[in-house]
């Protein structure tokens, strides 16, 4: 089962508040989830995967950002405009997540 994000928590003294995830969280969250997919690719067949269809892509964000993949046989980064189409988000082989401004 998976947790209703927009209801987490934040403990104060008196009273919860609601903590809302962006879309950018929520992005970055799908991306983390392709790069240990990719990984497992990796184990099985010695190298990295481009095609979708070796993937189960979440669709967490209401926008649905297209996903994009790149390899080389060292590297891999996975890639996502976020869904005001400002930024995109990209995770590499090493698991690091940094954005990108998008050109106007």
């Amino acid at each position: 089962n998976r947790r209703d994000k927009s209801r987490c928590y934040k403990s104060t003294q008196h009273s919860p508040e609601i903590f809302q995830f962006s879309e950018d969280e929520e992005i970055k969250n799908t991306l983390w989830n392709l790069y240990w997919q990719q990984l497992a690719i990796y184990k099985k067949n010695n190298s990295y995967s481009i095609n979708t269809n070796d993937f189960n892509i979440p669709q967490y964000v209401s926008c649905r950002p297209e996903i994009n993949f790149y390899k080389s046989p060292f590297s891999f980064e996975i890639s996502s405009a976020s869904c005001d189409n400002k930024l995109v988000w990209i995770i590499n082989h090493k698991g690091k997540i940094y954005s990108r401004n998008l050109a106007n």
